[in-house]
């Protein structure tokens, strides 16, 4: 699903495309993607998006972790979109029109219901 599809099924659910806080939280969402999946090849929309010339999350959390991997992020001249990578957990920018999986989380400070 392209990403703002993505995001508005995320939505749809009252919840967001993941932000990612931390290296413990990359993780545990590689190997429960992993798990889910079980393809090593997938890359998994995550909610960090180019606005401009920078990077932000969509839930409007603050900048800081990023796990983007080595030269990344790179300007594709195009709307891009954060990616997790299964095979490492690392970061890739893709044109938000690409079609893939994607992970929906619940807003910073609501939990799981």
């Amino acid at each position: 699903m392209e990403f703002d599809a993505a995001r508005e099924v995320c939505i749809g659910l009252h919840y967001d495309l993941v932000t990612v806080t931390d290296l413990f939280n990359n993780n545990f969402l590689t190997l429960k993607a992993l798990n889910e999946y079980n393809n090593l090849a997938l890359n998994l929309w995550i909610g960090y998006e180019q606005v401009g010339d920078s990077w932000q999350w969509t839930d409007g959390s603050p900048n800081g972790y990023t796990h983007w991997a080595p030269g990344e992020p790179t300007q594709l001249g195009v709307p891009e979109a954060a990616t997790i990578r299964l095979v490492d957990g690392q970061w890739v920018p893709m044109d938000n029109q690409t079609r893939l999986e994607f992970i929906c989380s619940p807003p910073l400070g609501r939990g799981l219901s």
